[in-house]
């Protein structure tokens, strides 16, 4: 998992911001989208399969770039998780909480049809 989050977080940096959305979730599968300009397409999806928990905004949030933007959270008696579920959690820039979910498993694709 921490492949997957170095990766991920690697590839966020290397652009000078990033703004995120829910593409998609169909009550197993959750997928975030993230992009400089979510109007007209996005550079890359997260998903999440087996979700417990989601708190945070649909669209709209955006994070600061030079810092790590997603990470594991160790928090899971705060926030009710089961135990076999990973808490991620992405830091955002312009709000006071962070978005949180609590999935099985996560991946990250770069390859986008737009």
């Amino acid at each position: 998992m921490k492949n997957v989050l170095n990766e991920i977080n690697d590839f966020i940096s290397q652009h000078s911001w990033m703004d995120f959305e829910v593409k998609s979730y169909d009550g197993f599968c959750l997928v975030i989208a993230g992009s400089t300009d979510l109007l007209y397409y996005h550079l890359f999806e997260i998903s999440f399969e087996d979700v417990f928990w989601f708190s945070g905004f649909v669209s709209g949030w955006r994070t600061d770039t030079s810092k790590e933007v997603v990470k594991i959270n160790t928090e899971y008696q705060k926030f009710e998780i089961e135990k076999g579920y990973q808490l991620f959690e992405f830091v955002t820039e312009d709000f006071q909480n962070n978005v949180f979910v609590a999935a099985r498993k996560m991946s990250f694709n770069t390859e986008i049809k737009n």
